[in-house]
């Protein structure tokens, strides 16, 4: 026995409605999490790293030489905090 129906103005309506409920429902969560954590893109960090690279080299008697290139931005604090 095969049971079908068909597309119904009531299920689209119910379908959307849920859509958009889950929708205002992830947003709410993701704004409060972002809250929380203090970054609503105001917050600036001291430290900030503008690139990582890393140069790894096998010497002939096997050893394995690595150098980093780290270039990073220090920010001035506010007050002089530590």
């Amino acid at each position: 026995m095969q049971i079908r129906q068909g597309l119904s103005l009531e299920r689209i309506g119910a379908a959307l409605k849920s859509a958009a409920i889950g929708t205002i429902v992830v947003v709410v969560f993701l704004s409060f999490c972002s809250f929380e954590s203090g970054d609503l893109g105001f917050h600036h960090n001291d430290l900030t790293y503008n690139s990582l690279n890393y140069n790894a080299t096998v010497r002939s008697d096997g050893d394995l030489r690595i150098t980093e290139h780290v270039d990073m931005k220090l920010n001035k604090r506010k007050g002089g905090e530590p």
